[in-house]
């Protein structure tokens, strides 16, 4: 019988998984913030949002998502959809599968979000350009589908396939 590889993939995955939205702690002034994958868990990111408040100073804001491997290097990024001025207050909102799209009523910027699995030591890291001395990152909600890969989690690995069972003839 032919082995097969049983495990996470990128679209499709089976196994003890969960979702939850978790709460992050608002960065210093003046800074963005980065998320890292725990040891415990692979994720796959299903949302992050965000509120930037930008002081009065002139200055155009740019935000960037970054997605990095545990050495730091860039695997994917999100580009902003478009610059904030001062004095507003937007809600970023990053998502799988979306079109990016910048709401200057409602102050929503949207973006697309890299769907692949974030491994322990990944990191979302979303930096600003421009950023301003009273520039402020609020109301982090990060939600992973996070998947047990510890001792306790689903199996994964090489296993040998099941025979088929061909139905009987008519």
């Amino acid at each position: 019988m032919p082995e097969l590889l049983h495990g996470l993939t990128s679209e499709f995955a089976y196994g003890k998984a969960f979702s939850e939205v978790i709460p992050v702690a608002n960065p210093a002034v003046a800074t963005g913030f980065t998320i890292t994958v725990g040891s415990r868990y692979w994720e796959r990111a299903a949302s992050l949002s965000f509120v930037l408040t930008t002081d009065s100073n002139a200055a155009n804001r740019s935000v960037l998502l970054s997605v990095k491997d545990g050495s730091g290097a860039v695997l994917d990024a999100v580009p902003p959809a478009a610059v904030q001025v001062a004095s507003k207050a937007y809600t970023y909102v990053y998502r799988p599968y979306t079109v990016a799209v910048n709401d200057t009523v409602n102050l929503v910027n949207v973006q697309d979000l890299p769907r692949f699995f974030l491994q322990p030591t990944y990191t979302l890291v979303v930096a600003i350009a421009n950023v301003q001395a009273g520039d402020q990152v609020s109301a982090i909600r990060w939600q992973p589908e996070r998947f047990d890969t510890s001792a306790d989690g689903f199996y994964t690995g090489v296993v040998e396939a099941l025979p088929t069972v061909e139905p009987p003839a008519v």
